[in-house]
Order: C-alpha cells, then structure tokens, then sequence
C-alpha cells in the first residue's frame, strides 16, 4: 500500500516548497531544498522537563545561527512521519527570521501503533538517524540534514549560552 503526502501552497520563507501531491516512494517536484532565510534567534524548546538548557536563546551574531542556516540549506527533503502524538520530550529549536516567522526543527521519528481486539494499544517511537522535521504552522517537512539531527540530540549542550 502506497501512502499519499499532500502539501497544499507554498512555504516561501523560511524554507520553500512546490505544491504537490506525491507518493512516498516516487520522486517528484517537491523533492528540492529547502532554503535557509536569515535566521535571527534560535530558543531550545522541548526536551525534558528541568533540562538546564530549555528556554536557552542565541541570538544573530552567535556562530550557532550561522550554522543553522547552512544546515538548513544542505538538508535534503526525504519521504516519512512527520507527526507522532506524544512520543517523549525530543529537544526541539525554535528559529525566528527577519521577517518575524517561527518555524519549528526537531528529530525526526518512525513510529509505529498497534491496536489490539480490546481496545487497548501500544506505540513505538525509535529515532530516524540523521533526520530531521521542519514546521512552520501546520505545514511539516521532512529531511536529512546529519548536523542538526546530532545538534538537537547532543549538540546543543556544548553551546555558549
């Protein structure tokens, strides 16, 4: 069985995509990358509750956005999940650009649910390694970028703040 993603308009900033209906598993016009615009702030959101990190903020001039910015250019959109319900607290980062927009960047997961006869169900989230979810409102795109999978995960922590 073939899954359908649907992306309807187009995300002109912060990063851009062609409105398709594609399968999963073909190539299509969507298939570009996405494109870094001027990144202005970046806050931790997410993760654990009591992490010393959550809430921590950098600003334009610290290195972090300039990285930010190149990793977002060389991610690659790729096929997959981008929702999964509660699944844990993933460190997530919250990007504003000059013009005021916020997308969201956090790792992306492969989840899979089972409903048994009596109603009751289980589910499992294990990590996509070196992907990624981008969301700005409720479009999401997914993506390889091996930098900021391993800068959401561990990266963070050795950040300035």
């Amino acid at each position: 069985m073939k899954r359908l993603i649907v992306m309807s308009g187009v995300l002109a900033i912060p990063f851009l995509l062609t409105a398709a209906a594609v399968r999963a598993d073909e190539p299509g016009p969507w298939n570009q990358t996405i494109r870094g615009e001027e990144i202005v702030s970046v806050k931790l959101v997410g993760g654990k509750p009591g992490d010393d990190m959550r809430g921590t903020t950098w600003t334009k001039g610290d290195p972090i956005i300039a990285k930010m910015a190149e990793w977002l250019e060389a991610a690659k959109p790729t096929p997959g999940q981008t929702d999964y319900g509660r699944h844990g607290y993933p460190m997530a980062a919250e990007l504003t650009t000059e013009s005021h927009q916020r997308m969201r960047v956090e790792p992306a997961y492969d989840c899979v649910s089972v409903t048994y006869p009596d109603g009751s169900g289980i589910k499992t989230c294990t990590p996509a390694e070196n992907e990624i979810v981008i969301s700005r409102g409720e479009e999401k795109r997914r993506a390889i970028s091996p930098d900021m999978f391993e800068w959401l995960n561990n990266g963070y922590k050795h950040e300035n703040r």
